[in-house]
């Protein structure tokens, strides 16, 4: 689609909400003067109001939208550049709604982080009700839309002010993926293209590891959460995962963390032996996303899997969690273990498998400093052999539960 950008250059903008509301259209800038079918986007600053207005010609009719944003809100240049950005779009998404476009469910909303702007809202001062009111009148997002944001911001913020001054959350970003897909804006290559690009890159990221730890360490930070994101990180081998992980392990302090997340958003990359892997070092959630369960949309965006492949993945990471607590139902051992250390994800896990009364019996013991036994009960024994008297021991050297009743007691 041709576009015309008149009194300013907010082409990122033009473009995000063009390829959301005409999918099969890709922006041109003609030199020529304008003709034809195609948007022309003008923004005109007045006064008290800067106004953007959009002309959208399709087959020869003409559709017009309107946004504006008051003058005095535009207070330094990157809060003018976000609220004239949101404007251009709303503007070009009333012009195309008004031309027989489908309202999307999300408006004129773009991005992946919707939450972000409610949460904003709310730090505002603003109430659930009036929050959500001015998200539906700003973007044009459903009520149920408008709802889930605000049970996700809400979220959010409660994490946020858990969080102490020195805590600090680490992502760790695998920008690789079995295929790009069609959509996709963020970093990352297909592995299709550049698998000879994930060795250097992995040793890369070994160095970054230490050098980020030499840095969080030096300023006594206090890592709480681990997010290994991507692209696809499920990408990377089974030795490779494992490397990375007893690298962070190894050069972090791991005793606080309170989550352990990566993500396996494509099927096509879960095998056992990956999340074998995963929860022998404490991972506690993976992150499945399919996009999509119908086929026909799967082979258009460019994924090169089906919705079964994505059915056959979540039952493997089943049958993982399944073995685990087969185990503990063939034992006739009673467990005791400490949540400390790295291993806390996995702990909590199987605390709340046998708190739910079908196996075994567990007694749970939280510790704010790993080694304060101090009040635990029958502390005299719980260090036991744990084949002679059934009792596994706790504590930074206890043995691995999720290890050890998997038959590995090593």
């Amino acid at each position: 689609m041709k576009l015309y950008l008149i009194g300013h250059d907010y082409r990122y903008a033009a473009e995000q909400i063009l390829l959301m509301l005409f999918p099969d259209e890709r922006p041109e800038y003609p030199e020529a003067p304008e003709s034809g079918d195609g948007a022309v986007l003008t923004l005109r600053r007045g006064g008290t109001y800067a106004t953007v207005t959009c002309r959208l010609t399709r087959g020869g009719a003409v559709y017009h939208g309107r946004a504006a944003v008051k003058t005095a809100a535009l207070t330094d240049d990157v809060t003018a550049d976000r609220l004239l950005s949101r404007a251009v779009k709303r503007s070009f998404y009333r012009a195309a709604l008004a031309a027989g476009v489908e309202k999307p469910v999300w408006g004129a909303l773009t991005g992946v982080r919707p939450g972000k702007l409610m949460a904003g809202l709310l730090a505002g001062g603003l109430s659930d009700a009036a929050a959500v009111r001015t998200f539906q009148q700003d973007f044009d997002v459903s009520p149920e839309r408008a709802r889930l944001c605000l049970q996700t911001s809400h979220a959010t913020m409660a994490a946020k002010a858990s969080l102490k001054p020195r805590d600090v959350c680490l992502y760790v970003g695998i920008p690789f993926c079995p295929t790009r897909c069609a959509y996709c804006s963020f970093v990352s290559q297909s592995v299709e293209k550049s698998m000879a690009l994930i060795a250097p890159f992995f040793d890369a990221l070994l160095r970054e590891v230490r050098a980020t730890a030499a840095v969080v360490n030096g300023l006594g930070l206090r890592v709480v959460s681990l997010y290994v994101g991507g692209g696809t990180p499920t990408t990377l081998s089974a030795q490779q995962l494992d490397a990375l992980f007893r690298a962070l392990e190894a050069e972090f302090d791991l005793s606080a963390l309170r989550e352990s997340t990566v993500e396996a958003g494509r099927p096509d990359t879960i095998q056992s032996d990956k999340l074998e892997i995963l929860r022998l070092h404490g991972v506690g959630r993976i992150s499945v996303n399919p996009q999509t369960m119908d086929d026909r949309v799967l082979e258009a965006i460019g994924r090169r899997h089906t919705a079964q492949a994505i059915r056959d993945a979540l039952a493997l990471t089943r049958e993982d969690c399944e073995a685990i607590v087969e185990a503990v139902r063939k034992s006739d051992r009673k467990f005791m273990v400490g949540q400390i250390c790295r291993y806390t994800p996995g702990f909590r896990q199987a605390k709340e498998i046998i708190d739910s009364g079908a196996i075994g019996e567990l007694t749970f013991v939280e510790s704010e400093y790993a080694h304060d036994y101090s009040g635990i009960y029958a502390k005299g024994s719980w260090r036991s052999d744990p084949v002679r008297n059934g009792v596994v021991g706790g504590g930074c050297h206890a043995v691995d539960l999720l290890r050890w009743i998997a038959g590995d007691p090593e």
